[in-house]
């Protein structure tokens, strides 16, 4: 229905909230408060990395390069080359080939976005243990200990 076949009011203000809203990403009934509020701003790319502080011009923030000088601070270089992980990143990428997924049927992006996500292609408790993995991983590395400034 388009916007201006509404009938009514109602009708109206429910069919311009639905293409307004974005709609939720799932959490798969994953309880990790902290990890959760971490993982949420890597989604919407408002996070302590640098390459989103320097997006938002934060004023601590010159340049989106990481610490490690490898890379701009992204989130797929975050969860997956930055070289001040290495171990945190090891414990991530066993706990997702215990879940008999093959990282390397991904692209750089789409493992990203798997870990940020899940998939549809996974059931819930697949899903579950993906975001379980991710947290742990985000919440291990300290690198969101600091207050976003």
């Amino acid at each position: 229905m388009t916007i201006k076949n509404c009938l009514s009011l109602s009708i109206f203000k429910n069919t311009l909230i639905k293409l307004i809203r974005p709609t939720a990403n799932p959490i798969y009934n994953l309880h990790v408060p902290k990890g959760l509020k971490f993982l949420t701003r890597l989604r919407v790319s408002f996070s302590h990395l640098r390459e989103h502080k320097f997006k938002h011009n934060f004023q601590d923030t010159l340049n989106p390069l990481c610490d490690c000088s490898l890379s701009i601070e992204s989130t797929e270089h975050f969860f997956l080359s930055c070289s001040n992980f290495t171990q945190h990143r090891q414990i991530l990428l066993n706990s997702l080939n215990n879940l008999d997924i093959d990282i390397l049927d991904y692209s750089i992006k789409d493992l990203s976005n798997l870990l940020l996500f899940g998939s549809p292609n996974f059931n819930d408790t697949k899903n579950y243990q993906i975001l379980l993995s991710s947290t742990n991983y985000i919440l291990s590395s300290k690198r969101f200990d600091e207050n976003l400034l």
